[in-house]
């Protein structure tokens, strides 16, 4: 019989153009293929990358309603990291800060690390994510004692959740009599009907464990098999379980950008709402619409929540006259039927979302440089009906009853637009080589324009009271008009690349607030504009993956290796919260580790056609 060898499958991060050498060689290693990436022809593409996402198995639905929707991001953050880390690179290990997982789970790094410290929190992600103690905590050898980092060990193949585990043994004992040994039972169980093998809604007992298919039918066969043969049959039965293709897709934009600003319930929500939507290539149906039969109950259901009435307030709760969760509000719109209610929880519910990350009207926003302040004013702004789900309800209910929460996420969206419309986006054709390209001047910002959506996540009275100045010339910079936002720029631009004249950056920034409170140049402006982490991070000389980055580098960036000035500016803003040259050395470290693991790139499934078959979960609700 042929041997079966397995076949070498290229990586492949970007859209490319091939470029092959078919010059004539009796060496083929000389046969060399030039790779060159065409250039992004769409904004939304360029920067929202959807090809950048995390792909979690559908099963994962069954783990989300024992930990909740809060672990579940923490899962989803680690479980990235970790295929940057290892699975990808071939490495078993690799080091990331708390920062950077508390980032892509959408929470902050204090939660972050509140959490870590609370066994609850192992015990429920049992089996997904474990927490190595183990050897010493502190390295005693420096003169200032550092934490060694922490471990922790990351469940890629998804393991049967505790009470899936135990239904799966208890089937296959039950069946080991009557079906003749352990290879005859197993074949069994890889045709066997879910519901028969796992019945959802299963309760767990205490002394049940999560384990993988091959963790279980080696405890049990172990010896009584060939261990190639068990390892097949088991490799059968979790795909049986765990369908390959059935997947959730999170982009990776949605977890920096969004998730912060609808929180880890909303954003269940919307991901598997979308999960429920799809593009019919036959029909070119687009759904975005979809009927959750269950009501407010089964949403809840999906999180493990008991509350159907937490599902409305998300939706529709007020406080103090501002929506609780306004930017749920620009993704998810609920279609109200005008018939009488007969069960508030268990009713069904119609909805439409958005699959967009990144909304039409912000984006339109940022790249015709259109200040969002003008936008949201729908009194002058009848444009508003034309923008997506979330402008259209904004129109309708006025963007006064919405929270300053989400401006910033507004600002945030803006801020990762803006820069195309700073460094040249344009059409190149699909074609033009190296060659080919003449190029093309830097466009000048246009005079008198703003360059962020609104304010940034800064508070100017905060700050000038933070560094102590003169009650008079806060009292003089605020009649004034200026704002945090102004205030930061002209500190970035005393501090940049070229300014080192400017002896006190502190003292020339009030300055020009209180002589001229008109911004600077707008792309000092744009990064004043970033949200507030983003900025700390660049001036704490971490590498963050940003469309500001490459604008960072060219203004504020430092000559020779020194450290650059702009340090200077983090006590400024941040105070005694600042980080020590201790810690800043920390996170470079850390910062340069994750800069060499390389981005995810999954090829998009297939979208599900209308005519398909469910999900062996039936997670699906259809209208």
């Amino acid at each position: 019989m042929t041997s079966f060898q397995k076949p070498t499958i290229p990586e492949i991060i970007e859209p490319v153009d091939l470029t092959i050498d078919d010059t004539e060689s009796t060496d083929d290693s000389s046969r060399v293929i030039e790779v060159n990436a065409a250039a992004y022809q769409s904004a939304y593409e360029q920067i929202v990358r959807p090809d950048r996402a995390v792909y979690l198995p559908g099963y994962f639905l069954r783990w989300l309603k024992i930990i909740g929707p809060g672990l579940a991001w923490m899962y989803v953050a680690f479980r990235q990291l970790a295929y940057l880390a290892g699975v990808r690179r071939g490495s078993t290990s690799n080091r990331f800060s708390g920062k950077a997982i508390a980032a892509l789970a959408g929470i902050t790094e204090r939660t972050y690390w509140n959490r870590v410290g609370n066994s609850d929190t192992w015990e429920k992600l049992n089996g997904l994510v474990q927490i190595i103690k183990s050897g010493k905590e502190w390295d005693v050898k420096s003169p200032t004692p550092k934490r060694l980092p922490r471990r922790f060990v990351v469940a890629m193949t998804l393991p049967l959740t505790p009470a899936d585990a135990a239904l799966l043994r208890q089937w296959i004992v039950k069946h080991m009599e009557t079906l003749n040994g352990a290879e005859a039972v197993l074949r069994a169980a890889i045709e066997a009907p879910l519901e028969e093998l796992i019945p959802e809604n299963a309760e767990a007992s205490e002394d049940d464990q999560p384990a993988t298919v091959r963790q279980l039918v080696h405890e049990l066969f172990h010896g009584e098999l060939d261990e190639k043969l068990l390892a097949a049959l088991a490799s059968a039965i979790q795909t049986h379980i765990i369908v390959p293709t059935d997947l959730i897709v999170i982009p990776v934009y949605f977890l920096e950008h969004i998730l912060p600003y609808l929180g880890a319930g909303p954003g269940w929500m919307l991901t598997l709402l979308r999960d429920q939507g799809f593009m019919d290539r036959e029909t070119n149906e687009y759904r975005n619409r979809v009927t959750v039969n269950g009501g407010y109950a089964e949403i809840a259901g999906w999180m493990g929540m008991s509350r159907p009435i937490t599902i409305y307030e998300w939706l529709h709760g007020k406080k103090d006259e501002k929506f609780r969760e306004p930017v749920l509000r620009a993704y998810v719109r609920e279609i109200q039927k005008g018939e009488k209610e007969l069960d508030f929880a268990l009713q069904p519910r119609t909805f439409d979302f958005l699959f967009e990350d990144a909304p039409a009207g912000i984006v339109e926003a940022a790249l015709t440089k259109t200040d969002l302040h003008e936008v949201f004013n729908i009194k002058n702004h009848p444009v508003y009906a034309n923008f997506s789900i979330g402008f259209t309800r904004i129109s309708e209910d006025d963007y006064a009853t919405f929270s300053i929460g989400f401006t910033r996420f507004a600002e945030d969206i803006y801020a990762t637009f803006i820069d195309i419309s700073l460094n040249s986006f344009s059409l190149t054709p699909t074609s033009s080589t190296d060659n080919d390209k003449t190029p093309e001047p830097e466009p000048q910002p246009e005079p008198q324009k703003t360059a962020a959506a609104v304010d940034s996540d800064w508070d100017l009275e905060k700050l000038l009271r933070l560094n102590s100045v003169h009650p008079k010339t806060q009292k003089a910079v605020l009649e004034n008009g200026a704002t945090a936002r102004v205030f930061i720029a002209h500190l970035l631009f005393a501090f940049s690349k070229g300014n080192e004249s400017i002896k006190k950056p502190l003292s020339f920034a009030l300055d020009q607030l209180r002589t001229n409170p008109g911004p600077p140049d707008e792309k000092f402006v744009a990064l004043a504009s970033m949200p507030q982490h983003i900025l700390v991070a660049m001036l704490s000389g971490e590498k963050v993956d940003h469309p500001l980055a490459a604008t960072w580098r060219k203004l504020m960036g430092s000559e020779g290796g020194k450290t650059p000035r702009y340090r200077e500016l983090l006590p400024i803003l941040l105070g005694d919260a600042a980080p020590t040259q201790e810690e800043l050395h920390e996170r470079k470290q850390a910062s340069e580790i994750e800069s060499q693991t390389a981005e995810l790139f999954v090829p998009n499934p297939l979208p599900r056609p209308v005519n398909l078959p469910q999900s062996k979960f039936q997670r699906r609700s259809r209208d």
